[in-house]
């Protein structure tokens, strides 16, 4: 049996896309032969809670500033939590795991795994720490955060056998500590589990008007205010439209405060996958929206949901050329890089609406083709 190791920050009770990409992953894994432990810091006690199964075993802890806009609050929750699981690994006999796999951002997993017996390490990395802190603005290169936060990615970096990011130009990043720390760095597109979901190419009827929905964290990374502008737009344009936000996020309740005049915007918690697939059908356009101070080409996870759904998606995320390929050369719906153009999209929606609906058809495939959670194991495991 192969001993694996997940540490990842977001897990149940949490939803999130971190979450939802580990529980697709586990689903599929424990069709084989696997014994999987969980270490998470998204629990629901102070103290440290563990669940055990045949084929599984939980081991969770709460950090309480864990969604926390504070990004200081959230480190320091992130130290003490991951310090309080240390403390326990020391008293208790664990095995010795055939690998671990780390997902990114929290950088502070370096504190544990010092501690951890394996014989090989993964990180799945994805918001590059503390490069996203100093891309928006939030610290400043080489101040004392910035130092501090460096001492453990590189912490991270030099006890990891494999690091994964999300694509190509993420590696360009990595290459300055690839060959003095040792490491292989290559290309891992988030994934999603589709043996459940079926190929579903239905469309709604008796449109009145465009139901848009957006899926997933509404933070900073997000741009609440440009989502706000495309409300706005379609209001002084007179495009008649409903506006549906399924998830949480730091920048959720300022959100809610703009449109607080507006009738035909509505938001709504986290809901369980089956739910949120159901509410994608009956969507006709699905949103995603990226800061312009992004300087990597993310690629956001509710994105897979969209697409699993044959859904046509509107993507605004500036000068990501790996989600410009991704759209335009699958026709999964429309992409900007411009605020500009984005509004030539939104009415290019209205105006021909029915060759716009016309996208996203292809979705289910090239998910299944290329971001599945069977084409994640293959690399993760080969």
């Amino acid at each position: 049996m192969y001993n694996l190791c997940i540490l990842t920050p977001h897990f149940y009770p949490v939803r999130s896309s971190c979450s939802s990409l580990f529980k697709d992953l586990i689903k599929q894994l424990l069709k084989n032969d696997y014994k999987i432990t969980i270490i998470t810091i998204s629990g629901t006690q102070d103290k440290i809670k563990i669940i055990n199964t045949k084929k599984i075993t939980y081991i969770g802890v709460k950090n309480k500033y864990l969604q926390s806009s504070n990004n200081y609050l959230r480190g320091i929750g992130d130290i003490i939590s991951i310090m309080k699981i240390r403390n326990f690994y020391n008293k208790k006999n664990f095995t010795i795991y055939d690998q671990v796999i780390i997902y990114s951002p929290t950088i502070f997993w370096s504190i544990l795994l010092l501690k951890l017996k394996k014989k090989l390490v993964s990180l799945v990395l994805r918001d590059l720490y503390p490069k996203w802190l100093l891309d928006h603005k939030i610290i400043r290169k080489f101040s004392p955060s910035f130092l501090f936060l460096k001492v453990f990615e590189l912490l991270l970096y030099f006890q990891t056998n494999r690091i994964y990011v999300q694509t190509k130009k993420d590696i360009n990043y990595l290459s300055k500590y690839k060959n003095i720390l040792n490491f292989d760095a290559s290309v891992l597109y988030n994934w999603i589990y589709l043996d459940n979901l079926l190929n579903k190419k239905n469309l709604r009827k008796n449109r009145k008007h465009i139901r848009f929905l957006f899926v997933g964290v509404l933070g900073l990374a997000q741009d609440h205010d440009l989502l706000f502008k495309i409300i706005q737009y379609c209001k002084i344009n007179n495009l008649r439209s409903t506006f549906f936000f399924i998830g949480a996020g730091t920048k959720k309740a300022e959100l809610i405060k703009l449109t607080s005049n507006f009738k035909n915007v509505f938001f709504f918690e986290e809901i369980q996958l089956n739910k949120l697939d159901n509410a994608i059908q009956k969507c006709d356009v699905c949103i995603s929206t990226l800061s312009k101070h992004f300087k990597s080409d993310n690629f956001p996870g509710k994105i897979l949901r969209y697409m699993a759904n044959n859904k046509p998606i509107l993507v605004h995320s500036p000068n990501n050329e790996f989600l410009k390929s991704l759209i335009e050369k699958h026709s999964l719906g429309l992409y900007s890089s411009k605020e500009v153009d984005l509004f030539k999209n939104i009415q290019f929606i209205f105006s021909n609406f029915d060759l716009f609906k016309k996208n996203g058809c292809s979705g289910y495939d090239v998910a299944k083709k290329y971001f599945s959670s069977k084409t994640a194991i293959e690399i993760l495991f080969k």
